[in-house]
């Protein structure tokens, strides 16, 4: 049997497992951080989020990972019958964050034919 190129890999000492419910993202022109959290009151509409790690990647990566996040979910609805829903609000929220920081990073950096 051939080996998997995951098997390859080494685990880092500090390496482990944590529980999420909760993601907030930031973005620049070089790189996405992921910050993985719990929701701390799930009775509520608070979206208070007590995080716990972040994880920093190139936007190649990040692009990697939506990809394959996109895939495995499609992939276990497809097999499970159960389609996983998303409220248009959050869609809208996520929409209007990402015009919001693309209208900050333009104030920021602007072109020079600005």
């Amino acid at each position: 049997m051939a080996e998997s190129p995951r098997s390859k890999n080494a685990r880092s000492k500090d390496f482990r497992y944590i529980y999420a419910n909760g993601l907030a993202v930031q973005f620049g022109n070089n790189d996405v951080a992921l910050i993985f959290g719990v929701k701390e009151d799930q009775a509520t509409n608070d979206e208070h989020i007590l995080e716990e790690v972040a994880v920093m990647m190139t936007p190649l990566t990040a692009k990697n990972l939506a990809i394959s996040l996109t895939k495995i979910i499609e992939h276990f609805e497809m097999t499970s019958g159960v389609v996983i829903p998303i409220e248009q609000a959050k869609i809208d929220s996520i929409d209007n964050a990402l015009m919001e920081a693309a209208l900050a990073m333009q104030k920021l950096n602007p072109s020079p034919t600005s």
